[in-house]
């Protein structure tokens, strides 16, 4: 095997997963990079994906919720240890992802109709 394999295989070990999301882990954010540099050569693709309400905010809303809710698990999976300070960490964590969320999609201006003061 290659040594990238053995690296992923015992880091996937170390950390209790799959050999599978270790690769993901690892080549997601890779894949992410190439494909972004190579968009920076059609201007008008590169602008699509990185506009408001475009797929990269929807990715971050989807990133800041899944965070969220790993962190609701470990709150809840710490709270079952007796580690309070680490479960009140946890949640306070889950609390912001849930909230950056709702603040990456602008959510006090969907719902209340609240708009961003002229003077800013």
């Amino acid at each position: 095997m290659t040594i990238l394999g053995d690296l992923l295989r015992d880091s996937a070990r170390h950390w209790g997963v799959t050999l599978r999301a270790a690769r993901w882990v690892f080549w997601l954010p890779v894949l992410a990079t190439v494909i972004v540099l190579a968009l920076r050569v059609n201007q008008d693709v590169f602008r699509w994906l990185l506009e408001e309400d475009g797929p990269v905010e929807w990715l971050s809303v989807l990133a800041f919720l899944g965070a969220g809710i790993v962190a609701i698990r470990i709150a809840v999976q710490r709270a079952g240890a007796n580690h309070t300070w680490q479960a009140q960490l946890f949640a306070g964590v889950a609390f912001i992802m849930v909230f950056s969320a709702g603040e990456e999609i602008s959510w006090a201006q969907r719902l209340f109709g609240w708009e961003t003061p002229a003077e800013l």
